[in-house]
């Protein structure tokens, strides 16, 4: 997912757009820095088990961020809550792209785990999103089984480095 976003972040930086990041700090963060470099990039500090990056501060970092459009990257964490939260109090348009995380295979690993994320949280998030983005038509099958109200469109990733769609 990282090489995503910072293709996207490029890609419309080079179409004159003021992308930001918005994330929760991991150990590759600071690592990876370099990647992001001239884009506007905050950091939620995590608290609690790293497979759910919960991030309480990561509300206050979208609502500051003024942003126009929230694009969430991956689902199943803290961050869907955060993003469902913020296209509910603002109104304004959810992107979500899943990365292939609603796949059977995947949704049925560590089932339980995943109804519970459901029950808790992130059917009421994906339910705020305006339009699912998939990487594939079987991505966007995948997508509609669990979202089939939702618009979905398919579009490759942009090419690392090169801010194009293959």
């Amino acid at each position: 997912m990282f090489e995503a976003v910072v293709a996207q972040a490029e890609m419309l930086r080079s179409l004159g757009a003021l992308p930001v990041v918005l994330g929760v700090e991991d150990e590759a963060a600071a690592q990876d820095a370099w990647r992001l470099e001239g884009i506007e990039r905050h950091l939620a500090t995590p608290r609690g088990p790293a497979a759910l990056a919960y991030a309480p501060g990561l509300r206050a970092l979208l609502d500051a961020a003024k942003l126009d459009l929230l694009h969430l990257h991956g689902i199943w964490q803290y961050p869907v809550k955060a993003a469902g939260d913020w296209a509910r109090r603002t109104g304004k348009p959810l992107v979500v792209s899943p990365h292939g995380m609603l796949d059977p295979w995947i949704t049925s690993r560590n089932a339980w785990k995943k109804h519970l994320a459901r029950l808790l949280w992130e059917d009421a998030a994906l339910n705020q999103a305006s339009l699912f983005h998939a990487l594939t038509q079987g991505e966007a099958a995948d997508i509609e089984r669990q979202q089939p109200a939702t618009p979905r469109v398919v579009i490759p990733n942009a090419a690392p480095g090169q801010g194009k769609l293959l």
